[in-house]
């Protein structure tokens, strides 16, 4: 349940008093391992537009091998973001957004001895000068703050060393690839207040494989569950080559107003990365299972590109990508073709596909295919000032009535790495509708042909 702003302050209080508590207070076991906890799989630590991981940093007094180790984590994200035409594409019709946005988290990961810790974060995510879920109260505050986190790591579970189960609130983020949202499931997913799932997951090493099966309630009151194993060949090391592959069922998944009786989702994915420079990548996965006992779920999804690293003084790359998430072609018979997907976290572009920052493609299921190119360029050799700029052109992979093709979008930001944990954005984007967007815009008493833009600073201090 959510509290009010001034259960914050209570809350933050007693989480300073516990941290303060446990960095001198002595255990019997001296710590050991990590005291950062990652995301499941390994979550971006910068995802375009999704919500951002912050680092952890430890703090010190620590002082002794017999005490806590205790870590103090958060971020405060600000933005001022200013869109224009998302909910028609027709400049004659008012629909302009100007506003502040603010997102701060708070918390403590307690690492009681070498084998158990404890992590919570507190959130607070609002409009500035506003709330539209809770309005004002009696004290005149506004915004709401919500457990984001809480969960225990039990390490060398059974006696394993290689074992560790995790419980509670967490965050899920199964990535391909470094710094780039996960295609498959990601609880900050639709730019939620709560960016983490209730459940259960696990990881057991063994040599070269890594096996992590998990349990999650997800936000939609679906159960997902599953099993993923990640393969990395000691003998590509040099070639950093990645697989992974899962199996996962869902049972209660809301579909069209239908609540399905089961999804199975079989997924894999490759990375490749070379010392030239060069990074090759693909992820896909096929669905199947039963919508309601007549109907056979039997869709598909891709994702794949090519991304070079040029071998210059300053940091340049260049990428381009393809994507394919196949929709249904004929609603009467007895298969669901379309690619069930609601937990993705795709946030190529800012306007089409942000999660954070609007993507007008919320309420398309699957059926979608887009072609990307990108480029980044750094100002100087240790990248802390960069431009870069990405492309795309998207279409529907079955016609919603008013022709495939849904328009193209280009996007540009100015990244400027202030410090170690302060990141300054500056971006902005352009999308151009063709006469697909019809099919999904949610005002359509005009035409639809008018450019829809955004743009947005951004400060984002991580601790």
């Amino acid at each position: 349940m959510r509290r009010p702003v001034p259960t914050l302050v209570r809350l933050t209080a007693a989480i300073a008093a516990a941290a303060a508590a446990a960095a001198v207070e002595p255990t019997t076991n001296p710590p050991g391992g990590s005291s950062v906890v990652t995301p499941g799989g390994g979550a971006s630590a910068n995802s375009t537009g999704a919500r951002n991981t912050p680092s952890l940093g430890r703090i010190n007094p620590i002082g002794g091998q017999n005490e806590r180790q205790v870590v103090v984590h958060g971020q405060l994200d600000l933005d001022y973001l200013s869109q224009q035409n998302y909910t028609d594409g027709n400049d004659d019709l008012p629909d302009s957004v100007n506003e502040g946005r603010i997102r701060s988290e708070f918390g403590i990961a307690i690492e009681l001895d070498d084998r158990i810790e404890v992590r919570t974060t507190l959130a607070y995510d609002a409009e500035m000068g506003d709330d539209t879920e809770s309005g004002v109260d009696d004290d005149g505050n506004r915004g709401d703050v919500v457990l984001d986190d809480a969960y225990v790591v039990l390490k060398s579970f059974l006696g394993q060393s290689g074992l560790s189960l995790r419980l509670g609130r967490q965050p899920v983020a199964w990535n391909l690839r470094k710094n780039y949202a996960p295609f498959l499931f990601d609880s900050r997913a639709n730019d939620p207040d709560v960016t983490s799932w209730d459940g259960a997951s696990a990881r057991f090493g063994l040599d070269t494989l890594t096996f992590s099966p998990y349990a999650y309630a997800l936000p939609d009151r679906s159960k997902l569950y599953g099993v993923a194993v990640d393969w990395q060949p000691a003998q590509a090391a040099s070639s950093n080559l990645f697989i992974t592959v899962s199996g996962n069922i869902q049972y209660d998944l809301p579909v069209g107003g239908i609540i399905t009786e089961s999804l199975q989702t079989f997924y894999g994915g490759i990375e490749w990365s070379f010392e030239s420079g060069l990074d090759i990548y693909f992820e896909g996965a096929l669905q199947r299972g039963s919508q309601d006992g007549a109907v056979e779920f039997t869709g598909y999804g891709v994702s794949g590109g090519v991304e070079w690293r040029l071998p210059t003084p300053n940091p340049v790359v260049f990428g381009v990508q393809y994507d394919l998430l196949s929709g249904d072609d004929d609603a009467a018979d007895s298969k669901n073709r379309t690619f069930i997907n609601p937990f993705e976290g795709t946030s190529d572009t800012y306007i089409v596909e942000s999660e954070k920052y609007g993507e007008l493609l919320k309420g398309v299921v699957g059926n979608l295919r887009a072609a990307k190119v990108r480029s980044e360029v750094a100002f100087d050799r240790a990248n802390r000032l960069r431009l870069k700029a990405v492309y795309g052109l998207y279409q529907f992979d079955q016609d919603l009535g008013a022709g495939k093709d849904l328009g193209q979008e280009l996007d540009l930001s100015l990244i400027w790495q202030y410090t170690t944990n302060t990141t300054i954005s500056l971006l902005g984007g352009i999308f151009l509708p063709d006469n697909g967007f019809t099919s999904i815009a949610v005002d359509q008493t005009a035409p639809l042909d008018d450019e829809i833009w955004l743009f947005a600073a951004n400060l984002l201090v991580s601790f």
